[in-house]
Order: structure tokens, then sequence, then C-alpha cells
């Protein structure tokens, strides 16, 4: 959210092969402020795109903070 100023859009895409975590990417959006705009799949092809809209407060980076966390 640090990232995003109020009304801004993220686009993003991810895989739909079992097990798919495109409503639980939906989800994580929404818990943190972010409203659904569409979330979009074509038939025969295994991913989905995403779209949502920061409607929260601007929320300023925390100094020192971890941005990404990368696990294998």
């Amino acid at each position: 959210m640090g990232l995003c100023a109020p009304g801004a859009t993220v686009i993003w895409t991810r895989g739909r092969t079992e097990p798919d975590r495109v409503p639980v990417i939906c989800e994580w959006f929404e818990s943190g402020g972010f409203e659904r705009v569409t979330v979009e799949s074509v038939e025969g092809l295994d991913f989905g795109v995403g779209v949502h809209r920061y409607a929260g407060p601007p929320v300023p980076l925390e100094p020192g903070g971890r941005m990404f966390t990368f696990v294998s």
C-alpha cells in the first residue's frame, strides 16, 4: 500500500493451474484496502488477469522496511 496513492490501479497476472491462487490473491488485495475492478480468465488459457484499485488512505513507506521476501 505504501507504493500506491489513493486511486492507484494495479494490474496483475497469475497462472490458474491447481492450486488456483487467484481467489486468494483477490482476498489479499481486498483486505489491504483495494477494490476489485475485474478478474478475467480466457477459456483455453491457464492464467488470469486481475485489476484492483487502491481505495484506502495514503500510507507512508516504512523506513528500513522489507519490501520482498523470496522463498523457494
